[in-house]
């Protein structure tokens, strides 16, 4: 395997969570590090915590949370399993934010949201050269490469007034 690790985050209680390469997330209490796996070892690309303090993960071609078994030891839960066949495969989950009660898996093909109070997934697939995204004063930035810069907005991507300057730039 390659020993490369992608993204950090920490929960509330203080426990680091690193995601790998192809070891799934790496757990670390101070003491002790574990490893949590994720089904087909993807290289695990973005955490955070959400505002339900769980914390969430972008892999590739998958995306879910962390949820304690019945003995207290973190273990990978797959959000990205609902989702219709045909969506499948898509890129890595490069990004992912907590904005709002939501939850942002942003991947180059589709942002899937997860709604923490619904627990509803919706998708909303971006342009053919949509890159990176950005979360910037509670707003979600695209960098699409053939529009310029995109801001999600009411659920769709809108262009941002002048964000046709960054075509055919990586932001």
């Amino acid at each position: 395997g390659v020993e490369q690790n992608w993204c950090i985050t920490q929960d509330a209680g203080g426990v680091i969570y690193v995601g790998n390469h192809d070891k799934g997330i790496l757990e670390y209490d101070g003491v002790e590090w574990r490893r949590i796996p994720i089904p087909k070892d993807p290289a695990t690309r973005s955490l955070v915590q959400g505002d339900d303090g769980r914390v969430y993960v972008g892999a590739v071609s998958e995306f879910g949370y962390l949820a304690p078994d019945p003995f207290g030891k973190m273990q990978y839960r797959s959000l990205s399993d609902s989702l219709d066949k045909d969506l499948y495969p898509f890129s890595a989950v490069w990004r992912t934010y907590s904005h709002q009660g939501r939850i942002y898996f942003c991947s180059f093909n589709f942002i899937f949201i997860y709604d923490l109070g619904t627990e509803m997934i919706s998708v909303l697939e971006t342009g053919e050269f949509s890159f990176y995204s950005f979360l910037a004063d509670g707003i979600l930035y695209v960098s699409d490469y053939g529009e310029g810069l995109m801001r999600f907005r009411e659920d769709q991507l809108v262009a941002v007034p002048g964000g046709d300057f960054f075509r055919e730039m990586t932001i």
